[in-house]
């Protein structure tokens, strides 16, 4: 994702399982193969940023990890978008399950599990 001529975007709406508010993980991997350039990506849930990179270097594949919050109209967004000139992130592997036993956050929409 990401070269020449700008932003790049991936979004899909979700059928959630869940009519109430709900918990979900997000999961993902990704690699920014350039460390040089102008670059950004972010990852949204239901227009709410979970990860935002500006500039960083190049690093190999990372696993990323997030706890979400359903917006309980069995209707959310992922989306994904990024620039990177003049080369690429690549994002691979991306899961989204409801996660049984988590409860819904008292301090806001998106929780932060893991990030290595």
């Amino acid at each position: 994702m990401g070269s020449i001529p700008g932003n790049n975007r991936v979004y899909q709406q979700l059928a959630t399982t869940s009519l109430t508010p709900s918990v979900y993980t997000v999961c993902f991997w990704l690699s920014n193969n350039a460390s040089s350039g102008p670059s950004n990506f972010e990852a949204q849930w239901d227009d709410r940023n979970m990860l935002v990179m500006t500039s960083n270097s190049g690093f190999d594949y990372q696993y990323y990890s997030f706890n979400v919050w359903s917006n309980g109209t069995g209707k959310d967004v992922l989306g994904f978008q990024a620039r990177q000139v003049p080369s690429f992130y690549l994002l691979d592997d991306v899961v989204v399950q409801l996660c049984r036993g988590c409860t819904v956050p008292i301090t806001g929409p998106l929780q932060k599990q893991a990030n290595p």
